[in-house]
């Protein structure tokens, strides 16, 4: 009876404690709650951004996005009122986080946003208030918002056939739905001033491969690439009454060398427009729209610049130093107002401002009799910009004195040309004013040299044969033929492996299918944050094929809705796999030859669709290999 209750007695004991301190720590985590709460909400974050974003320029009619991005965890959300605006669909809900590691520090940024689908039926300029929305229970708010909508085209035709007319009326139109433009900042410039030449493409229409044939000649210009960059990105801009599609070729900064009148070159392209060209079938048997690229050259007007020359004759000064420039500004600094005969000082002259600072290569420096100044040391930091290119020229010169006395400096002055005021000025500096006293005339105050003995330095011997050494005829000079012939065995059995391994084409390409499968995402998650949905649909839709072809060696006629099943179903696949690559080729065969319909896929739907892909391939990795 006593082995039955003192192990329950314990046992009740052990249960009865544990209890207390459960309901111990309880308590105090329910009485520190609150105050972590009221310390949390006195913390307001100070980093809060509360963007608001949309189309500036539209037509009526036009469906398009409004997008509010908030970074941090909120409540309330509210859509201020819109009138004139109908809202067709929405909120679209996006949240993701991402994760920073700097120095050991990680921090977490948070992305919520609502999207939604809107249009405007009458034209005219909107203006959208701020939403708000509530974080900590303060109330945040976003940027106001400024809509411009214009008419769009009316088609007066209707059913009736075309005259010749109407024939060269709509031929006119479809000229102007695409081109290419140069605007200059400046037709008429003085020499050596800055303008800015920016070449852009307008278009109405679906253009494919651009190709510039030629650019113009500006061989009486100094030339400094501002922007050229290598994709293309399309922003709306209007033109004429007219919205169309623009992208930046390239922007330079073009200085004139010599007065005159130059007709330049037009710029030359090739483009492929995109046009629908009938019906077809696509691989699951559907009927869509076939399309065709039809190339097109686009040449723009010739343009004039006139070039100014400089004023001449009295308003010339002598000392002009051949800059013409804007914002100039030209400042002195001496190290130490005070020095000895046998120290130095340094003075330094900055000179800075926006033009052709490319050929200022010193500044004249007038000093008196007893100062002496050697060769300056010149830095420059130069950056270009639509001014021009912006310099600042450091000068630093080391000043010595031969006698005793109080000098000063007189102002440097720098001569330039202002094209602003078409006037020449001069920036001077400030007189620098210097106390040189009487130095010490010890000629030598340095301690001796130290003592170097016979055997400190050690001379070079000019020969092997010093040494009583023959390398011909010693253990080594026979070892290196054998040594050799190994390596050269070893060389040509590594080739052999090396080639039997590259001559197994089939096997490379089924174990390089997932590094080439994650390169085709990584490609279409481009085309994805650049907003190009149609290209981003396509690359999906190839990036499946060409891993599926990789993985079973499979030709392009095994590729329909039937053949892709039963090859995945050869190799073993999950069905829920083999469903979701199905659905997945579907809605990407869709958007591909869908045209316009595919482009209005909202964001939301792409990021679902490229984590579902991503998320397939990495199950296919492990069951098909």
């Amino acid at each position: 009876m006593k082995r039955i209750i003192l192990p329950l007695f314990f046992l009740s004991l052990y249960f009865f404690v544990g209890c207390g301190d459960e309901e111990q720590s309880s308590e105090a985590v329910s009485s520190s709650a609150p105050a972590q709460t009221k310390k949390a909400t006195s913390n307001f974050p100070d980093d809060v951004r509360f963007i608001g974003n949309t189309e500036k320029v539209v037509e009526t009619g036009d469906v398009f996005n409004l997008t509010y991005t908030l970074n941090h965890k909120h409540s309330n959300f509210e859509l201020p009122d819109m009138e004139g605006v109908s809202i067709l669909g929405g909120p679209y809900l996006s949240k993701y986080t991402t994760v920073e590691n700097i120095n050991g520090h990680q921090k977490r940024n948070l992305s919520i946003s609502y999207t939604y689908s809107i249009s405007c039926d009458s034209p005219g300029e909107y203006k959208i208030s701020p939403a708000s929305a509530e974080i900590q229970g303060k109330t945040v708010t976003s940027n106001e918002l400024t809509i411009k909508v214009i008419g769009g085209e009316k088609n007066s035709s209707g059913n009736q056939p075309q005259t010749n007319s109407a024939k060269h009326s709509k031929k006119t139109t479809a000229a102007k739905d695409i081109f290419v433009e140069t605007e200059y900042s400046k037709q008429k410039t003085y020499k050596g001033e800055a303008l800015v030449a920016t070449t852009k493409i307008f278009t109405r229409v679906d253009i494919h491969n651009l190709k510039i044939l030629q650019y113009p000649d500006y061989k009486d210009f100094q030339v400094e690439v501002l922007e050229a960059p290598d994709r293309y990105i399309f922003s709306k801009e209007m033109r004429n009454g007219k919205i169309y599609h623009t992208a930046l070729i390239k922007k330079e900064l073009l200085f004139s060398r010599k007065p005159g009148k130059f007709t330049l070159k037009p710029v030359k392209m090739v483009v492929e427009i995109k046009k629908i060209n009938g019906k077809t079938r696509n691989l699951f048997g559907e009927v869509v729209d076939a399309y065709t690229l039809e190339q097109k050259i686009l040449t723009e007007k010739k343009q004039t610049l006139l070039v100014m020359p400089l004023p001449s004759g009295d308003k010339s000064p002598d000392n002009f130093s051949g800059i013409t420039a804007t914002d100039v500004s030209l400042s002195a600094a001496l190290s130490d107002n005070r020095m000895d005969t046998q120290g130095s000082a340094t003075l330094r002259l900055t000179l800075s401002g926006c033009g052709n600072m490319y050929l200022l290569s010193a500044l004249p420096l007038s000093l008196p009799k007893s100062l002496k100044s050697f060769a300056p040391e010149i830095e420059k930091s130069d950056s270009l910009t639509e001014k021009g290119m912006c310099s600042k020229h450091q000068f630093t010169y080391i000043i010595v004195a031969e006698n005793p006395g109080d000098y000063t400096i007189p102002p440097i002055q720098f001569v330039y040309f202002n094209p602003r005021t078409a006037t020449y000025e001069t920036a001077q500096s400030e007189p620098v004013q210097i106390s040189v006293n009487q130095g010490s005339k010890s000629a030598n105050n340095s301690p001796d040299m130290p003592n170097i003995s016979d055997h400190s330095i050690r001379f070079i011997k000019k020969s092997l044969n010093e040494t009583n050494v023959r390398f011909y005829s010693s253990l080594y000079f026979y070892l290196i033929f054998p040594a050799l012939i190994v390596c050269f065995l070893i060389l040509l059995q590594a080739q052999k492996i090396i080639r039997s391994k590259q001559a197994d084409t089939a096997g490379n390409r089924k174990k390089n299918a997932g590094k080439a499968s994650q390169r085709r995402l990584k490609q279409s998650l481009q085309y994805k944050q650049s907003g190009d949905t149609e290209a981003f649909y396509k690359e999906i839709l190839s990036c499946l094929q060409t891993y599926l072809s990789d993985k079973t060696a499979a030709g392009k006629e095994h590729f329909t809705r039937k053949g892709v099943e039963t090859l995945l179903a050869e190799k073993q696949a999950n069905p829920q796999e083999i469903a979701d690559f199905l659905d997945i080729m579907e809605v990407c065969s869709y958007a591909q030859y869908a045209g316009s319909a595919a482009n209005t896929e909202s964001t939301m739907q792409a990021d679902q669709i490229y984590k579902r892909t991503e998320s397939l391939l990495d199950k296919l990795e492990e069951q098909l290999n």
